[in-house]
């Protein structure tokens, strides 16, 4: 309802997305929504860290690689994406 009411929230589109994440496959939905949040404010690094998590779990290592280390770059506070980022590099072969 937030999103008709306000179709511009990229908060809105950020916690549908880690809604649609959370409830698991098929994650192109949550994608979908996590990119949005991301056009509607690129600084929001937490939307990055997420689609990080989402890209990875869709086998787009490049792209979730490209996630999160911009979500890093925004805010080097944020744990999700140092998960990530592990993950990538174990699946890569470099640990």
């Amino acid at each position: 309802r937030v999103i008709e009411q306000k179709s511009d929230s990229a908060f809105a589109y950020f916690v549908l997305g880690v809604i649609q994440a959370d409830n698991g496959p098929p994650w192109c939905k949550a994608e979908i929504n996590l990119k949005r949040s991301i056009t509607l404010n690129p600084e929001l690094a937490i939307a990055h860290a997420t689609l990080g998590k989402v890209l990875l779990q869709l086998g787009c290592y490049d792209k979730a690689l490209e996630a999160t280390q911009k979500s890093i770059a925004l805010d080097p506070a944020i744990s999700i994406a140092y998960e990530t980022l592990s993950k990538i590099h174990m699946r890569n072969g470099r640990f």
